[in-house]
């Protein structure tokens, strides 16, 4: 085992010292843009986010990469922006790259690059290398490792599995790290099955091997440091860095399993990789999820993966790029976990930037500024969303004050939706891909008509960048990932417009402005309902997707209107009967009551998929009178199927007042007020947002709090805990 003295030197610098490369050594995911390119910027702050986690090494690609996926032009594009970063002072991770090979002698020109590289640019650097894919016997092997000795003075790490040759035997790793003992001695060590162990335990015994790193995903890293002697781990599992440097640094200081504080993180750090079973096609990933939480933690800007496409593709592609989709719930349960590292972070502070600090980054961004454009340049972002051909439509009504520069196709997506949409509409217009939104066009105001599940998502990404958006609704499942796209809009005094689709209803504006001016005196009851009949036979599948089905679809556009009727004051109870229609299948959440509790009042909202559409109605009752608005809109305007044909006179939109007593402008008994005909339902929301775009009326701040406001309420009637 190692001497006395290496250990003393490891435990000063467990990175790179006297006893060479230790401790936690990440690989890093390689991030891709949307134009199947590999994303360097963004491979390299994921080296800064790992190194500042405070690991020993940063490595990258994967081996896998190098012989399938990278081009040579890329690997050391990758390998010279990571190496000019590693050089710079405060990047303090020993930088490692992979040098695998169909042959030795690819291997061994990859392993000479990496060596000029080190040597040009200075930065502290080791290899890590497996055997050769050609390699078919010991000897083979031996010969491998004399050539590439020759050819590198940085240390090497040696992984003695790939799946295709032989494993080098212990005698083979020891003669080596004799014959070389500054470029070998360090093993990573993962045989297949038990195998492991015994040849684990069997190296970090050998007075002449200096670190045995363990594999697997670091799933037998508690029994193989502590028990057996391995003082380090290489796994590519960046995203949690922080937590794997704590481990390391728990084992080090000679904890086992018994301590309390290592089995915790260790639990932490399982919870994080479990991930890639649960949300995985095809068991344990190590990109998937994962690579939603290098997301949320401020590293990668997609959920991309770059493959080969198939031969004879039919779009003559030579790759293709597969998003990792999410629902709502997946995302939050992923959040939840994500919430347990930032105690991993180290008490210096200048560990991984969690996701407060990510956002703290994000809101400390560029102040918003109005356009000097006078048609708003936008962007369709999406035509998944079942409003999406509303809005676009409303956009073209709006000819005076918008210019439509190109839609981002989301067709593509395997998030749920209730209709599969025809952007045939689109066609005449650029289809962008999101890179070229953010990078080239740089719209005005971006139109998020997504699917459900990703509209905070791509709200987030727009935020972040400092895009004014009209974001549809439903908001998500969480409340604080919805607040963090408020908070930086906030602190950045972008606009931000959410989709609920009365807000520009002036009959609905009469019955706010009813309510809070005292018109009907103390209010003591509001009731809803936003029945329907479309969404045909998928429709029990698409509700049953969402907590509380119809509730989450729908009852926050009433929550939306009622809270200010109620003068914003936030109900002291909230919650919803979830029952399946009547003809639908057992269990299908979509015939919905949903109750809302004020000290001294009530809101009570239904929500069916098998009623009538254009019956749907609005009461308000106070003791000085009633409102009532039945249809609230005109259907024949709204832009999907309403399930059936619209009542006879619904075109004229009235409200039907009745007062106990006189009031200003009001006699006692029945009035009526005629609201005329509404031509579409989005228009008036959006020529708002296109003149607070223009400066010209101020960015309504109030909204941030209300939008908030309404969705705590609206993820209580789902029966969500919110924090």
């Amino acid at each position: 085992m190692a001497s006395d003295a290496v250990a003393s030197a490891a435990a000063m610098d467990p990175g790179m010292n006297a006893a060479g490369p230790r401790g936690a050594f990440p690989l890093l995911c390689t991030p891709w843009t949307a134009d199947a390119e590999l994303d360097v910027p963004v491979l390299v702050a994921e080296a800064e986010f790992v190194s500042r986690c405070g690991v020993s090494g940063v490595i990258w690609p994967t081996a896998g990469e190098v012989l399938g996926n990278l081009s040579d032009d890329e690997y050391k594009a990758g390998l010279e922006a990571l190496a000019a970063r590693a050089a710079k002072p405060d990047f303090a991770a020993t930088l490692t790259a992979i040098c695998p090979g169909a042959t030795s002698a690819d291997a061994v020109r990859r392993g000479a690059f990496v060596e000029d590289l080190a040597k040009r640019t200075g930065a502290k650097m080791a290899i890590l290398a497996r055997p050769p894919d050609d390699a078919k016997t010991q000897a083979d092997i031996e010969a491998h490792y004399r050539a590439f000795a020759a050819a590198v003075s940085c240390p090497v790490i040696i992984q003695t599995y790939n799946g295709k040759s032989p494993q080098p035997d212990v005698e083979l790793l020891e003669k080596l790290s004799r014959e070389f003992p500054k470029v070998y001695g360090w093993v990573k060590e993962e045989s297949p099955g038990n195998k492991v162990n015994a040849r684990l335990a069997r190296l970090a015994a050998s007075p002449v091997i200096k670190t045995v790193f363990s594999g697997w995903g670091a799933k037998g890293l508690l029994h193989q440091g502590p028990r057996l002697g391995a003082r380090g781990v290489i796994t590519q599992r960046p995203a949690y860095a922080d937590v794997l440097a704590y481990i390391m640094r728990r084992i080090e200081s000679g904890a086992d399993s018994s301590d309390p504080s290592l089995a915790r993180a260790y639990a932490d750090y399982l919870l994080m990789i479990n991930l890639g079973d649960v949300f995985s096609d095809s068991g344990d990933t190590m990109r998937g999820p994962h690579l939603y939480a290098l997301e949320r933690r401020g590293v990668f800007k997609n959920r991309l993966t770059r493959v080969r496409a198939p031969k004879n593709d039919p779009a003559g592609r030579k790759w293709i790029m597969k998003d990792v989709k999410l629902t709502s719930a997946e995302m939050a349960e992923i959040d939840a976990r994500l919430a347990r590292l930032a105690q991993y972070a180290p008490k210096d502070g200048k560990g991984a930037p969690s996701a407060d600090s990510a956002l703290a980054a994000a809101c400390a961004g560029p102040k918003w500024r109005p356009t000097k454009n006078k048609k708003v340049r936008a962007v369709l972002w999406g035509v998944v969303h079942n409003h999406a051909r509303g809005k676009f439509d409303a956009m073209i009504r709006l000819k005076n004050d918008y210019e439509i520069v190109g839609w981002v196709d989301d067709t593509a997506s395997t998030a749920m939706r209730m209709v599969d949409p025809n952007p045939a509409y689109c066609k005449p217009y650029p289809k962008l891909t999101p890179s070229q939104v953010f990078d080239e066009v740089k719209p005005d105001v971006i139109v998020i008509e997504v699917s459900n599940s990703e509209l905070v998502g791509v709200a987030r990404q727009c935020a972040d960048r400092g895009y004014p958006m009209h974001m549809d609704k439903p908001l998500g499942t969480s409340l604080a990932a919805f607040r963090e796209v408020s908070d930086i809009c906030r602190a950045r005094g972008i606009p931000l417009q959410t989709g609920y689709m009365f807000r520009a209803n002036k009959a609905i504006q009469f019955a706010v402005e009813a309510a809070r001016s005292g018109l009907l005196g103390e209010v003591f009851a509001i009731d809803a309902d936003l029945n329907h009949s479309y969404g045909g036979k998928k429709y029990p599948e698409y509700s049953s997707a969402y907590p509380a089905g119809t509730v989450y679809l729908l009852a926050c556009h009433v929550i939306e209107y009622a809270l200010p009727m109620m003068k914003d004051e936030m109900p002291i109870a909230c919650r919803s009967i979830v029952k399946e229609a009547p003809g639908s299948p057992v269990g299908t959440p979509n015939n919905t009551l949903t109750i809302v509790e004020w000290p001294r009042a009530t809101c009570t909202i239904r929500v069916c998929s098998r009623g009538t559409q254009p019956c749907r109605h609005l009461r308000i009752d106070g003791t000085d009178g009633t409102l009532e608005i039945e249809p609230i809109e005109d259907f024949t305007k709204v832009k999907h199927d309403t399930g059936g044909v619209a009542v006879k006179d619904d075109k004229n939109i009235r409200v039907k007042l009745f007062l106990k007593v006189d009031k200003p402008g009001y006699k006692k008994g029945m009035n009526v007020i005629d609201f005329g005909v509404f031509e579409d339902r989005y228009e008036g929301q959006l020529e708002e947002l296109a003149k607070i775009v223009r400066g010209e009326i101020p960015n309504p701040v109030a909204l941030y709090d209300h939008d908030l406001r309404v969705h705590k309420v609206s993820l209580q009637a789902c029966n969500l805990p919110v924090e």
